[in-house]
Order: C-alpha cells, then sequence, then structure tokens
C-alpha cells in the first residue's frame, strides 16, 4: 500500500480551522475544469476562490504530444507548474473543484500529484459549492505566490496502466477494468458526448458511472459503507482479491471513482488509472469494443466459454480472430463442446449489423484464404504475429498497442 500521512478527504469544516491563523499549515487549489457547459473554471477562480488559493489548469499542464488531450505531463513540466504556484514538497495541499456535483475534477490533481511522489494531497469533499452554501469567505482576483523548489518523481508505475498492459489484462482476465463514463455510452445504447469518439466498451469492463458515488443532495461523495455497496454491487469489489484499474473518456472522472474506491477500501491503496482512456482506446483499430448491457471480455471468450449477451457487439474482431487462429490453426474450429462452431464472440460485420460467424469457412469468407499458423498456445507479448497474406488480419497484442495513433486534442469533451 502506498503511505499518506494525511486523509485523502477533508471537510469543510477541517479546512476551515486550518486556512487561517498561526495554525494554517495547507495550501490550497482549485482545479476546476468544465467540460461542455460553456463555464471558463479560471474566469469562475478569479471572481471567487478559497482563501489563498492558487488555479491548477488541467488542460493546460497536460501532455501535448499524447493520443489522448488530458494525459500525464513530463514530471520536469508537472515539477515547474508546482513550482510557480509556490507548492513545495513539503506542503499539505488541498485540492477542490467549482463543479455543480461538488467534487469532479480535484482529484485528478490528487492523483497526479501522487504519481509524482507527493502523497501529503487531500480532496475537499464537496468543493466550492458546499463551501459557499455554508456562507464562508472567499477571495477574488489573482495569486502571486513565492516560487518554490517542488521536486517530482519519475512516475509512479504501481498508480498507472498503458494501452499495452490493458491489452494483456482484458485477454488474460488478470485484472478487472472499472469504466466510469455514463451507463448509456458504455452499453452503445447513447452516443458518447466526447466528440468523434464511438460508444461502446472494452471487453469485460464493468460500468460504475462516476455519478454513482456522489450524493447529491450533500453535494460530497458518499459515505464509506455506501461506496462499498455501490462497488460491490458493480460488479468491482477492490477487496474481493483480483487487481483492478480506473478509466473513463480522458482520465478525470477515473480518478474521482479511484479517490471513492480509497474512501471505501482504504487498505488496498490507490487503485491505477488507464491515463489515456476511452479516447486513446478507440483512436486505434486494432483495440476491441463492444455493445450490450453485459460485458464477458476477451479471456473467457478466447477459450471457448459461452456467452449470455446476444444482444452484443464487437468491433473489431482483429484481436480475437488473432488469438482464435493462434490456437486452433486456420480453417478449423475451436475444440469446444459445440464442434465446427466458433465462439459466439467472433462476429461478422455485415450491412452494419453483426452476426455470429457459424465455422472457420465463414472466417475465410470474411476476411480471404489464410495461410497456416502454428497451432497450440497463443503467441508470447513480445513475438511478432504480422500476416503477410492478410495484412493487418492478425497481429500481437504489444503490436498493436505499441503502434502509434495520435488523438487530436478536443476541446469540449464529454463525461471523462
Amino acid at each position: 500500500m502506498l503511505a499518506s500521512s494525511v486523509s485523502d478527504l477533508v471537510s469543510t469544516d477541517w479546512l476551515s480551522l486550518h486556512l487561517a491563523g498561526p495554525d494554517a499549515d495547507v495550501v490550497v487549489v482549485d482545479a476546476s475544469l468544465h467540460l461542455e457547459n460553456g463555464r471558463d473554471a479560471h474566469a469562475e477562480y478569479l471572481a471567487h476562490h478559497l482563501p489563498g488559493a492558487r488555479f491548477f489548469d488541467l488542460r493546460v499542464h497536460a501532455c501535448k504530444t499524447g493520443p489522448a488531450p488530458l494525459m500525464l505531463p513530463a514530471a520536469e513540466d508537472f515539477a515547474e507548474a508546482m513550482n510557480k504556484l509556490g507548492i513545495s514538497n513539503e506542503d499539505h495541499v488541498v485540492v477542490y473543484d467549482a463543479s455543480d456535483s461538488g467534487v469532479f475534477s480535484a482529484p485528478r490533481l490528487w492523483w497526479m500529484l501522487r504519481v509524482f511522489g507527493h502523497h501529503k494531497v487531500s480532496v475537499l469533499d464537496g468543493g466550492l459549492s458546499r463551501w459557499l452554501s455554508e456562507d464562508r469567505p472567499t477571495e477574488n482576483g489573482p495569486m502571486t505566490p513565492k516560487r518554490t523548489n517542488f521536486l517530482a518523481a519519475t512516475p509512479d508505475a504501481r498508480l498507472l496502466r498503458t494501452k499495452a498492459q490493458v491489452l494483456n489484462s482484458l485477454t488474460s482476465g488478470s485484472e478487472i477494468m472499472i469504466d466510469t463514463r455514463p451507463s448509456g455510452p458504455w452499453r452503445g445504447a447513447d452516443a458518447e458526448p466526447a466528440p468523434g469518439l464511438q460508444s461502446g466498451h472494452a471487453p469485460g469492463s464493468k460500468n460504475l458511472p462516476y455519478t454513482s458515488v456522489l450524493d447529491d443532495d450533500a453535494k460530497t461523495l458518499l459515505p464509506p459503507a455506501q461506496l462499498r455497496e455501490v462497488f460491490i454491487a458493480a460488479g468491482a469489489n477492490p477487496a474481493g482479491g483480483r487487481p483492478m484499474f480506473v478509466t473513463c473518456g480522458d482520465g478525470i472522472s477515473a480518478c474521482l471513482v479511484a479517490l471513492a474506491a480509497q474512501i471505501a477500501f482504504p487498505t488496498i491503496g490507490p487503485l491505477p488509472i488507464y491515463d489515456g482512456g476511452w479516447s486513446e482506446w478507440t483512436a486505434d483499430p486494432a483495440c476491441p469494443v463492444e455493445r450490450g448491457a453485459e460485458s464477458q471480455g476477451l479471456a473467457q471468450r478466447d477459450h471457448g466459454e459461452k456467452t449470455d449477451m446476444p444482444s452484443a457487439q464487437s468491433t473489431p474482431p482483429k484481436l480475437e480472430l488473432a488469438n482464435l487462429f493462434a490456437m486452433h490453426g486456420p480453417n478449423t474450429a475451436p475444440p469446444a463442446a459445440s464442434p465446427g462452431k466458433v465462439d459466439n464472440s467472433v462476429f461478422n460485420a455485415v450491412g452494419g449489423q453483426a452476426k455470429p460467424a457459424k465455422d472457420a469457412g465463414d472466417l475465410v469468407a470474411m476476411f480471404g484464404v489464410l495461410s497456416p499458423l502454428t497451432a497450440g498456445s497463443p503467441p508470447p507479448l513480445d513475438a511478432p504475429a504480422e500476416r503477410t497474406d492478410s495484412p493487418g488480419l492478425v497481429r500481437s497484442l504489444s503490436r498493436s498497442a505499441s503502434r502509434g495513433h495520435s488523438a487530436s486534442p478536443r476541446g469540449g469533451r464529454g463525461a471523462m
């Protein structure tokens, strides 16, 4: 477990006691990020903010060359941002945001600080919304703090998941992915709010919309006992023994749910975040996308287990086909309980609809004549599996994950 000497979540009462006077021992940061409602986070900060608060722009302080808009910046860039805000490695940082829900984007900075080795960081429960509702004092105008010398550590790999790691986890079934996007886009029933992204989800992921960890009335996170019920009901129990990581659209709401998991299950340590999120995943045609209310997962499907999700659609089939042919060879069906049948997870896209391919002959009709592959176990992750007669059909997971697919940063985003 990653040790921390401070609470991950603090109340407005606690902050009020530590914000002023001789016992003042915190640095407060506004990390507001508004999506599609046209609000200007920095302008609102200038109009009113918590006493002494500095402003951290999550859009500005992000990787400028990554495949998704809001990915982690380089360590030196993050350190420079902290220096300008007057934050030192000894400071206890309290982060808040001005979202209508009370807490939304502040946990992103909470997570970023921890990734770069700073564990003295807390999130203000209820944020500016609750602070104002309690008639507590605010200030306006910019802050000009004295420059410091913040040292950012090498990013903590325990708190991060890359696309390559996600592909490996989904194929092996070694970890559970928690997707915090709204249920409609996750199921594929509604359009993805973010422009240019398809709806659906990665096979095997569990949907836990970020709004389910919030108390609409109090504008705070739910109490720990209720949070535990939310995670367990979603089939994502961090204390269940199986490792988990969290994802969303662009890494914002995933950090909120990771914070909620830390509050509900304090002994497990912070859950890792897939930083590229749905933006990076859907930018790569080799990353499988599934639609439907149930999510079976690649590991189950690769071993021919039955699925109870007849309405689900999976696109594209390249990754599953790679494993299928690697295990069983071309023009042969898996030696499952139904000889001659291909697992339901392999779909034949015809006219925009998806239907199961009945046998290996259907697969040949779909993708052309295939040269032999060695039967037996799937290829190792670092083994090249490029097919010369059918370019792009069969690739190793490592090549799929490492191939560079850039996505242009978008201005307005959906639920991140």
